[in-house]
C-alpha cells in the first residue's frame, strides 16, 4: 500500500483519485481515530491540478462517486466526523505562531479544510444542511443502513456563548439541532467547525504561507451556507446560517473588520517562486480555484482572490434578517455602526470598530462599477450614517460618481439588478441638498465613455442629467420596468430645485424627453382609439391604457422637474429658457390637458415673459447667440411670484417591508458567478440564480472574476 512518510509527498494524477489508498481507506466503512498516522500521509497530498475548463469538469465528475461513497459510509465509520475533527485541531493549532509559520504545519491544515469543503459541498447540494449535519454527527444504528431521508429545516435556539481562542472546546454554542441531531455531546463537531474557520478568519496572522487558509476558511463558510441555493424560497434558514447568525456581538465585530480590511487592502497570493521555494503545494490559490470550478481561469496578476472573497462573504452575512424583518442580524449591526479609525472619543469600543474611511471610500471609488462593490457602498450609505456622512462631505464626489455614470450609460451590459443598485445609490446621494448643490459647480473636463458626441467641460450635475434620462429613454423602450424609471424621475426630481447653469446639452435632453414622451402619448391615443378587443387571446392583448398612464405619469413628472427648476432658479438656468422656447409647440398642445394644465400654465406664463421681450426688439432673433442675449437680458426682470406654487420636489428612498426576497438571490447569484466555485445549475432551485446559471452555462462565463 502506498505510504507517505511524515514531510513527505504523495502525488499522484487526477485519474488516480479513486484507486488511492488513503482515499479508499477514508471513505470506507472502517473507522479511523483522531490520532492515527494515517492522517499524517493523507494530508500531504498534492493532485496533478487541472487548469482548463475541460479538465476541471472532468475532476468534479471524478469526485462524485467519492463523496457520495464517502457520505454513505461516514455513517457507520464517523470517518467525516473525524476528518472534520483532525481539521479543526488543524486549524486551531494555528493560533500558535510558530505553527502557523511551518510550511508543513500549514499545508496540512489546508489540505484538511480543503476535503472537509469539497466534501459538505457535495453533500449540500444534495440534502438540507440539517440533513449534512445529522450524516456528519450520527453514526449508524444496526437497523439504519440508509442515507436520511428528507427533513425539515429547523432553525437552533438563539443561545450562544462567546468563543475564546484560548478556550475553543468549551466555550461553544451548546445548543442541540431540534428534531433531528440525537445524542449529541455539549459541542456538535459542525459548530466547533464554524468556529475553528472564524477562529483563523479574524485571529490567524496573514503571512504568505497561511494566505491559503485564510481564502479557504472563507470559501469554506460560503459553502456551508450555500444551502439557500437549492431552496425555492429566499431567506430561509437552515443550521449554519442560523448557528452563524447567532454569533455574539463582538464575534461579528470581528469578522466584519476583517472582511472589509482585506477589501480595502487587497492583498495579493504569494508569487509561484514562493511555493517553489518554500516546497508548498503548488495547487493553492489559482490551482485551487482551478481544482473546484470547472470553467475557472487563473486570477491575473492585479487581482486579489482573499479581497474577491471577503467581500463575497461580508455580503452574505449581512442580507440575512433572522425572525423575520425586525430580528437582529450581528453582522449588519457592526457594518452600520463602524465608525472612523482615529475619530472613536466617546464611543463604545466593545460595540463597534473602527474603519480608516477614507481608504474605504477610494476602494469603493475604485471598484463601484463591481457589483458586488455597489451593493456594498448601498449598504454603507443606506445603513452606516457615519460613512455616509464621510462620503458626503468628500469634495472628490465625482471620483465616485464619474464611474456610477459610466456603468449606468452601458447598462445594456450589465444585469437589471446591478442597474436597479446604480440607480438607487444614486437616488441616495440626490438626496442631500450639499451633494445636490455641489455637483454643478464641478467641471469635468472630458468623458471618454460617452460616445454618442464629444463633452468637454460639462458640469457633473450636467452629465448626471444626460445619463438619467438616456437611462429613462433605454427602459421605456426595451425593459418599460415602471419601478427603473421611477428611480430615475426621484433622482432628477431631488436634484431639480438646485439646477444651476445648466449647459445647453443637458438642458435640451430634458425639453426633448418631454417632446418624446408627447409624441408616445398621441400614438396610444390612436391605437386605443383604433383598438378592438377580442382579436387576440387576453393575456397577448396590448395594454395600451395602462402603456398611456405610465406615459402621461413620466410627462407630469418631466413637467414638475421643469417648473421646479424655473420655480427657484431661473435666471441661473437661461439654457433651459432657451430650449422651451425652442419647443414651446410641444407644450402649448397639452395646455388645456387636465393632468398637466396646472404646470404648463407656469411654463406658458415664462414663454409670454420672453416672447414680449423679443417683440420688443421689433425683430426675430437670427441666431442662437442673439436668442441667448435676449433670454440672459429678460431674466433680469422676471419675477418668480408670478408663477404658482407648487410643493417642493423631495422623494427618499425606502426600502422595501422584505429586502431578503431581493437581496438573498441576488447575492447568492454573485458567488455562483464569482466565487470561483462550481454548483451544479440543475440543482440549484432559488428562480433568480437558475436564470443566472442559464444565462452562465449559455454563454460560458461561469468563471472566477472580480466582483
Amino acid at each position: 500500500a502506498l505510504h507517505a512518510k511524515m514531510g513527505a509527498v504523495s502525488s499522484f494524477p487526477l485519474k488516480a483519485i479513486n484507486d488511492n489508498p488513503f482515499i479508499k481507506k477514508l471513505i470506507g466503512e472502517d473507522p479511523i481515530s483522531e490520532d492515527d498516522q494515517f492522517w499524517d500521509g493523507l494530508l500531504l497530498f498534492s493532485f496533478t491540478i487541472p487548469t482548463t475548463s475541460p479538465e476541471s469538469k472532468v475532476f468534479d465528475e471524478a469526485m462524485q462517486p467519492i463523496c457520495k461513497a464517502f457520505g454513505f459510509n461516514t455513517r457507520k465509520s464517523g470517518n467525516l466526523k473525524t476528518l472534520v475533527k483532525v481539521c479543526v485541531t488543524q486549524l486551531i493549532g494555528l493560533l500558535d505562531n510558530s505553527k502557523s509559520q511551518s510550511n508543513e504545519y500549514t499545508w496540512k491544515a489546508y489540505n484538511s479544510l480543503l476535503l472537509v469543503q469539497v466534501v459538505c459541498k457535495y453533500l449540500l447540494e444534495r440534502f438540507a444542511d440539517d440533513e449534512v449535519v445529522q450524516i456528519l454527527e450520527d453514526p449508524l444504528t444496526e437497523s439504519d443502513n440508509t442515507m436520511p431521508a428528507s427533513l425539515p429545516v429547523t432553525p437552533t435556539s438563539k443561545n450562544t456563548t462567546a468563543i475564546s481562542s484560548n478556550n475553543l472546546s468549551t466555550s461553544l454554542p451548546t445548543t442541540p439541532l431540534k428534531g433531528s441531531v440525537p445524542h449529541l455531546s455539549e459541542a456538535m463537531t459542525a459548530q466547533k467547525l464554524v468556529s475553528a474557520l472564524i477562529e483563523v478568519i479574524t485571529e490567524v496572522q496573514l503571512l504568505p504561507q497561511t494566505y491559503d487558509i485564510h481564502l479557504m476558511a472563507m470559501t469554506c463558510l460560503i459553502t456551508l451556507m450555500s444551502q439557500q441555493l437549492f431552496q425555492s424560497r429566499p431567506a430561509s434558514q437552515g443550521f449554519f446560517v442560523s448557528h452563524i447568525m447567532n454569533m455574539p456581538q463582538a464575534v461579528a465585530n470581528k469578522i466584519v473588520k476583517t472582511m472589509l480590511y482585506y477589501y480595502i487592502t487587497e492583498p495579493h497570493p504569494p508569487p509561484p517562486d514562493f511555493r517553489q521555494k518554500y516546497g508548498v503545494i503548488s495547487s493553492l490559490t489559482s490551482g485551487l480555484w482551478s481544482w473546484i470550478s470547472p470553467s475557472a481561469v487563473k486570477s491575473d496578476k492585479t487581482s486579489s482572490p482573499l479581497a474577491l472573497q471577503s467581500q463575497l462573504l461580508l455580503l452574505i452575512l449581512v442580507i440575512y434578517s433572522p425572525g423575520g424583518p425586525k430580528g437582529q442580524n450581528p453582522f449588519r449591526k457592526a457594518l452600520f455602526s463602524f465608525t472612523e479609525e482615529g475619530d472613536r472619543d466617546g464611543v463604545d469600543r466593545s460595540q463597534t470598530f473602527g474603519v480608516e474611511m477614507e481608504k474605504l471610500y477610494l476602494t469603493l471609488c475604485k471598484q463601484v462599477q463591481r457589483e458586488g462593490s455597489s451593493l456594498l457602498l448601498y449598504f454603507l450609505l443606506h445603513g452606516n450614517n457615519n460613512m455616509s456622512s464621510f462620503i458626503f462631505s468628500r469634495s472628490d464626489i465625482e471620483c465616485l460618481v464619474l464611474p456610477i455614470l459610466e456603468q449606468l450609460h452601458k447598462s445594456d451590459e450589465g444585469s437589471s439588478h446591478h442597474l436597479y443598485m446604480m440607480l438607487i445609490i444614486l437616488l441616495i446621494l440626490s438626496q442631500d441638498e450639499v451633494f445636490s448643490k455641489s455637483i454643478h459647480e464641478i467641471s469635468i473636463p472630458k468623458v471618454p465613455w460617452y460616445t454618442e458626441r464629444k463633452l468637454t467641460n460639462i458640469t457633473l450635475g450636467g452629465l448626471i442629467i444626460i445619463v438619467v434620462i438616456r437611462t429613462l429613454q433605454v427602459n421605456m423602450s426595451t425593459m418599460r420596468d415602471k419601478y427603473l424609471h421611477t428611480n430615475c424621475l426621484a433622482a432628477l426630481a431631488n436634484m431639480s430645485a438646485h439646477f444651476n447653469q445648466l449647459q445647453l446639452l443637458p438642458a435640451q435632453r430634458l425639453v426633448d424627453l418631454f417632446k418624446l414622451l408627447s409624441k408616445k402619448h398621441k400614438k396610444l391615443l390612436v391605437k386605443i382609439k383604433e383598438f378592438v378587443p377580442g382579436q387576440k387571446p387576453a393575456a397577448e392583448e396590448p395594454d395600451y391604457t395602462g402603456d398611456l398612464a405610465i406615459v402621461e405619469e413620466v410627462m407630469r413628472m418631466i413637467l414638475e422637474i421643469i417648473n421646479s427648476s424655473l420655480s427657484k432658479n431661473l435666471k441661473g438656468n437661461p439654457h433651459l429658457v432657451y430650449s422651451i422656447l425652442h419647443q414651446h409647440e410641444s407644450f402649448q398642445s397639452f395646455r388645456l390637458h387636465p393632468a398637466f394644465s396646472d404646470i404648463i400654465s407656469n411654463i406658458e406664463m415664462i414663454v409670454a415673459h420672453f416672447n414680449s421681450k423679443i417683440e420688443e426688439k421689433g425683430q426675430t432673433p437670427q441666431s442662437s447667440q442673439e436668442m441667448m442675449q435676449i433670454v440672459d437680458q429678460a431674466s433680469k426682470t422676471w419675477s418668480k411670484s408670478k408663477l404658482r406654487s407648487f410643493p417642493e420636489l423631495k422623494f427618499k428612498y425606502v426600502e422595501e417591508d422584505h429586502p431578503d426576497e431581493f437581496f438573498i438571490p441576488y447575492v447568492w447569484s454573485l458567488v455562483y458567478c464569482h466565487s470561483g466555485l462550481y454548483w451544479d445549475g440543475e440543482r440549484i432551485q432559488l428562480q433568480y440564480i437558475q436564470e443566472v446559471a442559464s444565462d452562465v452555462t449559455d454563454k460560458e462565463t461561469a468563471k472566477r472574476t472580480p466582483l
